[in-house]
């Protein structure tokens, strides 16, 4: 049976500092394998034994800053999370620790952020504010938005689910060493319906999410908020598990490529004078000039992981699934 993998981000480095959702993945918890090691060690282990699962649904915490890394995974229907030991993922609560082998110091650190990536994106959010200021003053873009979002709140408010929902958050998009990762785009989270929003960056989405969001929970429906990477005030897409339904603010970084089933709507229809487009023109060139001064300064501190050897990952990969065996064996 196929197995239902999201990979998600619960972390990212914003214009606001680092910000992580990691605690609030555990809270249902009832076991928590902590792996000691090296972190690229740690991954390989994580990526075998989430490839080893099948007909389990599994979420799998990538790394901000290098997507190819797993932090962590959360295996809801046995209430296990499965995590690095010396990541965001450091809480009280932890049921067994394994070592696995490093492939050196098992104190190694990750490599810190330069304070300068803080600074550029702390300008990119400052341009990005005002281009919503600019939105704010286009009377059409408004008034589609709503229509939307009065759609979307009659949408979730006619498939009620019958029990109490639960709010999740993570994020939509992060920048990493290797550009905006979104793991919302990927083709291979499950989703039966998508409503893709297209609109100019800047348009007021975020608000339109948050109240679908609220009446979604109000309905039963379980919710994932996924927070903007540059301001994590901000919702650019929500997914609701039971349903298998995504509603997503389609615009760079986290485009997508729309689907002949999926519902669209465009709101990039809003008429501009001439100085009006030179003016927003302008102001996207300076986000964009930040965005990616801060894109570079982040790769230049991350290196390509090193290999590592196959029966180092399947040593570890054999430890993770005996103590799994056991938890599952003593709680019945």
């Amino acid at each position: 049976m196929a197995v239902a993998h999201y990979d998600i981000l619960a972390a990212a480095h914003t214009a606001h500092g680092y910000r992580s959702y990691y605690a609030k993945w555990l809270k249902n918890a009832r076991h928590i394998i902590a792996l000691k090691g090296h972190y690229v060690t740690i991954s390989a282990v994580l990526t075998a034994f989430a490839d080893s699962l099948d007909g389990i649904e599994l979420w799998r915490f990538h790394e901000p800053l290098n997507p190819n890394l797993l932090t962590g995974l959360v295996i809801p229907s046995r209430h296990t999370a499965i995590i690095m030991d010396h990541s965001s993922w450091q809480v009280s609560g932890v049921t067994a620790v394994i070592d696995t082998v490093s492939l050196d110091a098992p104190t190694v650190r990750y490599p810190s952020l330069p304070p300068d990536v803080y600074r550029h994106l702390r300008i990119a959010s400052d341009y990005l504010q005002d281009i919503r200021e600019f939105w704010r003053t286009v009377p059409q873009l408004s008034a589609a938005v709503h229509d939307v979002q009065q759609r979307l709140l009659d949408a979730v408010s006619v498939c009620p689910i019958p029990k109490a929902g639960q709010s999740f958050h993570a994020f939509g998009t992060a920048l990493s060493a290797h550009g905006p990762y979104s793991p919302v785009t990927d083709a291979s989270w499950p989703a039966k319906r998508r409503h893709l929003l297209i609109s100019p960056p800047g348009s007021e989405i975020h608000a339109l999410m948050a109240a679908v969001g609220k009446r979604a929970l109000a309905s039963g429906h379980s919710v994932l908020f996924l927070h903007c990477g540059i301001n994590p005030d901000h919702f650019d897409h929500l997914y609701l598990p039971q349903s298998q339904w995504l509603i997503s603010h389609c615009v760079a970084p986290h485009w997508q490529v729309p689907h002949t089933t999926d519902v669209t709507y465009d709101l990039t229809q809003a008429s501009l004078t001439a100085g009006a487009r030179d003016e927003l023109d302008n102001l996207y060139f300076l986000y964009a000039q930040a965005y990616h001064k801060a894109w570079a300064r982040i790769a230049e501190t991350i290196s390509p992981p090193t290999p590592v050897p196959a029966e180092v990952v399947q040593c570890g990969v054999q430890k993770v699934s005996d103590e799994l065996s056991r938890h599952l064996t003593l709680s019945g």
